[in-house]
């Protein structure tokens, strides 16, 4: 089964077929750990001149499947300005003080820290609730998760505690022990 950064890549390679078939200019790249777009485009230092060179444009999103759409819908603006002759530097590379985010602090407490997990396992594309399978994972996963008390603050010494006194398997083993 691919994993979720495999299906990124295919879908990208779609989009940039799309793209490439639609004659944009533009392509949808990763790098690093973000989408930015590739088209020749005038220069940085001399937007007067005519000649165009082939430039990234940093995008600021994460290079993630929910992105991709909005990676798409950039690239074709981009390509729509570049046609219609108003591509402007000014507009795509934001000031630094625009891009700064305050990053709101996540709670560590346990019971918090199981909402968002929960939320993230069930948004990953091979889960479903309606599987069984999928559901009984997670009824396993929750029914280690709920032995930790929710008002302490996840660190592993928790996680060991957890860990110690898990449920014994075949092999007199605690179950979680395996993970470490």
């Amino acid at each position: 089964m691919a994993n979720s950064q495999q299906i990124l890549e295919i879908k990208l390679d779609a989009r940039n077929r799309l793209l490439k078939s639609e004659r944009r200019g533009v392509t949808i790249q990763i790098r690093k750990d973000g989408f930015t777009l590739r088209a020749y485009l005038p220069s940085k230092t001399n937007p007067e001149s005519d000649q165009t060179i082939q430039q990234r444009v940093p995008i600021n999103l994460k290079a993630d499947i929910k992105n991709l759409d909005e990676a798409e819908r950039l690239a074709k603006r981009l390509s729509d300005e570049k046609i219609a002759g108003s591509f402007k530097w000014d507009n795509w590379l934001k000031n630094e003080e625009e891009e700064t985010v305050e990053l709101l602090k996540e709670s560590r407490k346990v019971g918090d820290i199981i909402k968002r997990f929960e939320k993230d396992f069930w948004s990953a594309e091979d889960k479903d609730r309606n599987n069984n399978q999928n559901m009984a994972g997670w009824k396993q996963i929750e029914g280690y998760l709920l032995q930790m008390e929710k008002h302490k603050i996840l660190n592993y010494e928790n996680i060991v505690e957890l860990a110690n006194r898990s449920p014994m398997d075949q092999r007199k083993k605690p179950i979680l022990q395996n993970i470490f």
